[in-house]
């Protein structure tokens, strides 16, 4: 796992909870004391001016001194700072290709998009798919065609949310659109953590039915109300 997406994993766990043992963060995160207070450090330091994680009564809590900066971060700042040199950002550029593409993507283009040699670009694939696991989804190359991302139409918007918009900002959704998808939130007063992933799931939800995928079968709650105003 890459430092910064550790990082975030911290981040995630501190926003959810207003306060954690040091044992329970340490069981969440499977890590060390000693590994977890070297993160944390790093992560202030990342964070200085905008946010610091304090342990008190052997309990860490997150203080946030300013919300708009925080915000910036909660939504990927840090990952978004890292250049193409990172495997993680690879497969996220990887898995947004696939996904936004309508048709085969080929290997070639990647890796001169990312400015890296083939067999840098077919080891992150192969990476790539290992993670994909997860969400039952499948990178299928296909010769003189190029590769394509099969699945579930929830899976495929699932990680796209989780890996490629933990690296790439939602294109294109200006501040009112923000504003407005935050202001029709049924639970308007959520955490900076809840209010990013809802301002994903809506612009990942748009995405994809203006590239005409749809749920292939009934999902309960899921009601889709803006079908017919795109």
């Amino acid at each position: 796992m890459a430092l910064v997406d550790r990082l975030y994993d911290i981040l995630n766990i501190l926003q959810v909870h207003s306060s954690i043992s040091q044992q329970e963060l340490e069981n969440s995160l499977q890590t060390s004391r000693q590994t977890l207070r070297k993160q944390i450090q790093l992560l202030n330091q990342e964070m200085s001016d905008i946010a610091s994680i304090v342990l008190e009564n052997r309990k860490y809590k997150l203080i946030i001194q300013d919300y708009d900066a925080f915000e910036q971060i909660a939504n990927g700042a840090l990952k978004q700072g890292t250049d193409f040199n990172s495997t993680n950002k690879r497969q996220a550029y990887i898995l947004k290709q696939l996904v936004e593409s309508y048709t085969p993507v080929l290997i070639d283009d990647l890796a001169s998009q990312v400015m890296v040699s083939r067999g840098t670009i077919n080891n992150d694939i192969n990476q790539l798919r290992k993670v994909l696991e997860v969400y039952k989804l499948s990178v299928i190359g296909t010769p003189n065609r190029g590769l394509e991302l099969q699945g579930y139409e929830l899976d495929i918007r699932t990680a796209y949310i989780n890996i490629v918009l933990s690296y790439f900002n939602c294109q294109n959704l200006k501040l009112t659109d923000k504003q407005v998808i935050l202001k029709n939130s049924p639970t308007p007063q959520t955490s900076i953590f809840t209010k990013s992933l809802l301002i994903k799931a809506v612009y990942t939800t748009v995405l994809r039915i203006k590239q005409g995928h749809h749920f292939e079968e009934d999902i309960p709650y899921y009601h889709n109300f803006i079908e017919k105003n795109i």
